[in-house]
């Protein structure tokens, strides 16, 4: 069986068997069969113009740059999805940002005109195509829920202790994880309904922990064993996700203008006895 091919975004593994890329990439999802996406725009918060109203107040250029950057995403991870590719969201921090809409009031006249730039509340999540309303908290009591969850519980049971929620799912979305108390969703699977492709929402996973370099920052044995386990299991969850929800296409035979006629034929015979 030929390798899957694995590309992450916002996250990166010691791993030769996947691609890392760029939040600012532009690139297609098509050409990959799994991806790990992390909505991390922390690049845009460092690079942020000014604050407004306790919020990061970005320049004109990163507004653009970031609005469109989520865009990009949000279609291509839609589109994977729909040509049956795996996507796998790790639920970041809610990042709130405030951006220009492009739009300016002017105060008045000669030497004394203000100028206002209008700014709109935007964030990270809106590079997602699932409205999942997130609030933003954090926790690490998880627990499985009783339906929807039978596909991830290897993977769970193996990074349920390195996972750590960092928002609450508010959204009629189907759960998959909940907070132990109180039962929040804070992981979601959403199956397509045109083919085997699914996008899996799950609590974060620190990619970047200490332990995983050494006194030169490099990548550590550590890191090495995670990314060979952590590939393994993602690639058992594709695999467990395509054999449960494989679709059964329509057979060649049933298009065929014989087989409707027949059918149209014995539906209206039927139609005829129960008249009389």
């Amino acid at each position: 069986m030929a390798k899957k091919k694995i590309i992450t975004i916002g996250l990166s593994l010691c791993d030769d068997e996947t691609e890392y890329s760029d939040f600012d990439s532009n690139i297609s999802l098509l050409d990959w069969d799994i991806v790990l996406f992390k909505p991390d725009i922390k690049e845009y918060v460092y690079r942020r113009d000014s604050m407004f109203q306790g919020k990061p107040c970005l320049s004109d250029d990163d507004s653009f740059k970031l609005k469109a950057q989520c865009e990009h995403w949000k279609r291509e991870i839609k589109s994977a999805v729909e040509h049956g590719k795996l996507v796998i969201v790790f639920l970041d921090e809610l990042t709130e940002v405030s951006i220009a809409t492009g739009e300016k009031e002017f105060s008045g006249t000669g030497r004394n005109q203000k100028i206002t730039r209008i700014v709109g509340a935007y964030d990270n999540y809106f590079s997602i195509p699932l409205e999942l309303k997130p609030t933003s908290t954090n926790g690490k009591e998880i627990k499985l829920s009783a339906k929807n969850s039978e596909v991830i519980s290897s993977y769970w049971q193996e990074f349920c202790s390195i996972s750590s929620y960092k928002v609450i799912i508010n959204s009629g979305t189907s759960p998959c994880l909940l907070t132990k108390h109180g039962d929040k969703t804070v992981g979601v699977i959403e199956r397509s309904k045109n083919s085997n492709g699914s996008i899996i929402c799950l609590p974060d996973i620190d990619f970047y922990s200490e332990e995983f370099f050494d006194e030169e920052e490099e990548w550590s044995d550590t890191a090495k064993q995670f990314a060979s386990r952590f590939v393994k299991s993602i690639v058992a969850l594709d695999k467990s996700l395509k054999s449960s929800g494989d679709l059964t296409p329509e057979p060649d035979w049933s298009k065929s203008k014989i087989y409707k006629l027949k059918t149209i034929n014995r539906t209206l015979i039927l139609n005829k006895i129960a008249q009389h």
